[in-house]
Formats: C-alpha cells, structure tokens, sequence
C-alpha cells in the first residue's frame, strides 16, 4: 500500500512540475516576442521593414510585412532588441530612420505620414475605440476568464503532494 502511495505522491508532483514549467515558460516566450503594426497611410502596394540594430529583417529592403487589412500591416520577431526600424515599399519610397522609436518586447503601432517620410509610434492602436467609462457604482466582473491561469491550484497540489510525501516517508 505504501508503495502504491509513493507512487501516486510521485506522479501528482511530477504533473505539478509539469504544469508550473508549462506555464512559465509559455509565459517567457509571449515576453520575449517584438510585433509591429503599421498603418500604409501613403497607399504603398506593399509595406517591407528593415531593421538594423540588430538586422532582424534580412539585408535592404527587409522583410515584406503581412497585409492585416484596413491599412494595417504587421510582423512579429522573436528578438526585442530592434531600436530602428526603416519601413519601406521596396520601390525607392521609405521612412527616415525611426531611431529609438522601439524600447523592448511587445507590441508597437506606426503610422505612417501621407509622404511616407516619417511615422508616429505609440504602444496601443490608435484606430480602436477608446474604453468606455464604467460608472464608479457599476462592479465589474472580476471572475477568471477562458485562458486565464493560476498557479496556485497547481502550488497547492504541489504542496500538497510533497506534504503526503513527507508524511509517507515518515512512517517508515
């Protein structure tokens, strides 16, 4: 019976490790992805970013970046470290070094100026439609949502399992 217990004591922590290492990890490669919008102000045929700093995108002109619809393009890195961005139609048309306008991983939106020549940078997209005001009296939903996790359940099994452990081991 004893080892029977061990056994299943064994195998709650390993699925315990499993599940915290699964989730750690997914959660360091999400922070370690660069993606950038850019909204083709100028009409280009096609939108292309060259990086350098460091070249992420290939020699000049870049990469071709893929057509998001309503004027958007976009791409996705698995690098944070690009700082300048160049985007370009791979025609002779393109944007001044955008130096310094990327600080790190997440996600960046450019628009583009109606020349093409320059770009604004902000961090949120600026075509959606600002939050409305949720009136102070008004709680909001703080229940989990589809794809939201917590490690607890998996630190108490955990706990739980080498608690067991423990125990198991002691009666020996």
């Amino acid at each position: 019976m004893r080892k029977n217990l061990l056994k299943k004591t064994m195998t709650m922590v390993m699925a315990m490790v499993l599940l915290v290492s699964t989730f750690c990890l997914s959660a360091g490669a999400a922070e370690g992805k660069l993606t950038i919008h850019v909204k083709n102000t100028p009409g280009w045929e096609k939108v292309c970013i060259y990086t350098y700093g460091p070249e992420l995108a290939g020699p000049w002109a870049g990469k071709e970046m893929t057509n998001d619809g309503d004027g958007w393009f976009s791409i996705t890195f698995d690098a944070g470290d690009v700082t300048t961005p160049i985007f370009n139609n791979a025609n002779g048309a393109q944007t001044g070094d955008l130096k310094d306008t990327i600080t790190g991983p997440g996600e960046y939106w450019f628009v583009l100026s109606a020349d093409g020549k320059e770009a604004t940078v902000s961090t949120t997209n600026p075509d959606a439609a600002a939050p409305a005001e949720t009136p102070a009296e008004t709680p909001t939903d703080e229940s989990p949502k589809t794809g939201d996790f917590s490690v607890l359940p998996a630190a108490l099994l955990g706990l739980g399992s080498l608690g067991a452990l423990v125990a198991n081991k002691r009666k020996k």
